[in-house]
């Protein structure tokens, strides 16, 4: 079974697979060391990603027209430090132990979704589309 093709070793390729070791390294630092990584790169998301800067702001007006402009401002400044964060979620559900991550996710209410397979029902999980859903599973 071939696991790589020898195209994605073209040079072309080299950021996403630098990209792909930090998010790799990044799994290994202390959480206040990550938490700092993500929201700084969140920060520069904002300097340099002003198109979604932008789209962000829009949905944000129209979602909520009732709040006021200073804090929907406070909320698009937190939802980019979150977007930064991103990177590391992800590489957090894809390579971090089982171990570590009983140590990062809560579960409320799991006995009923034990109470329901023990009884022979189906269990349906509803989720936000949150940057760490990746981490439940």
């Amino acid at each position: 079974m071939k696991i790589l093709s020898k195209k994605f070793l073209h040079p072309r390729f080299w950021p996403n697979w630098l990209g792909l070791l930090l998010m790799r390294i990044s799994i290994y630092l202390p959480k206040s060391w990550q938490l700092f990584a993500g929201h700084s790169l969140g920060r520069l998301m904002r300097l340099f990603m002003k198109d979604r800067e932008r789209v962000a702001r829009r949905n944000l007006e129209l979602c909520f027209p009732e709040m006021s402009q200073q804090k929907r401002k406070e909320l698009l400044s937190e939802n980019m430090l979150t977007m930064g964060m991103m990177p590391i979620e992800t590489a957090i559900s894809w390579w971090a132990s089982d171990k570590s991550l009983e140590k990062r996710v809560e579960y409320h209410g799991l006995e009923h979704i034990h109470n329901a397979l023990a009884k022979g029902k189906g269990v349906l999980l509803l989720t936000g589309h949150f940057t760490s859903m990746e981490l439940g599973g």
